[in-house]
């Protein structure tokens, strides 16, 4: 419990953050602020020993100024954010990046089927041999493949070859970009239902397509 009372000043809100570092430049804390200067998160990294780099405690604060909750890691806050968001519903979670991959396989729901999507290979580019060097950067999602409920990649081959070497065998699926669908003469669609195929990220402009369907 308790009150925080520094606020950003309004003439320096742009700035967003502050940081607080120890004697040595080590990051020790960030406040995080609101456009109307505000902090809604404080992030604290040294509570196992003041002023030494150690343990964290995120604490989330109302535009009142007043905790709302308070994490020892990212992951905890990311977890009590997904379980606001899904409720008591059954609900379908894709994740399509490796970092976020990388956070969502600790995330375990009843309710909640979890879904990878692998889009490139899983091997070094420079070896071809399906029994060869993995990527680096895909490590740690493939020891951790039976965490989700599906894998899905790209080809029949990428799939062979991942069993092959013991990845995620209970869990791959092969669900290729392009798809055959049979398509009727005149579909018959309720007018205010869409549909968008496309990846989270900023070049697909989904913000666009919510905002337009929230026009109708």
């Amino acid at each position: 419990s308790g009150v925080l009372t520094e606020e950003m000043p309004p003439d320096r809100a742009e700035e967003a953050e502050r940081t607080r570092t120890n004697a040595d430049g080590a990051l020790l804390e960030v406040h995080r602020y609101r456009s109307d200067s505000t902090c809604y998160v404080a992030d604290r990294r040294d509570t196992r020993t003041p002023g030494t780099p150690g343990g964290r405690r995120l604490t989330l604060w109302s535009r009142s100024n007043r905790p709302l909750g308070q994490f020892s890691s990212a992951s905890q806050l990311y977890f009590a954010w997904l379980d606001h968001v899904f409720g008591d519903q059954d609900a379908w979670l894709t994740v399509d990046s490796l970092y976020a991959a990388g956070v969502v396989h600790h995330y375990r729901r009843p309710t909640v089927t979890t879904a990878v999507a692998l889009h490139s290979t899983h091997l070094d580019s420079r070896d071809g041999d399906p029994l060869g060097k993995v990527a680096p950067s895909k490590f740690k999602l493939l020891r951790n493949l039976e965490s989700f409920d599906l894998v899905a990649v790209l080809t029949d081959g990428q799939t062979r070859d991942m069993k092959l070497a013991g990845f995620g065998r209970r869990r791959l699926h092969t669900i290729p970009n392009s798809r055959n669908f049979a398509v009727p003469e005149s579909p018959q669609r309720p007018r205010f239902e869409f549909l968008v195929v496309a990846r989270l990220s900023a070049v697909t402009r989904l913000e666009d397509a919510v905002r337009a369907i929230a026009l109708l």
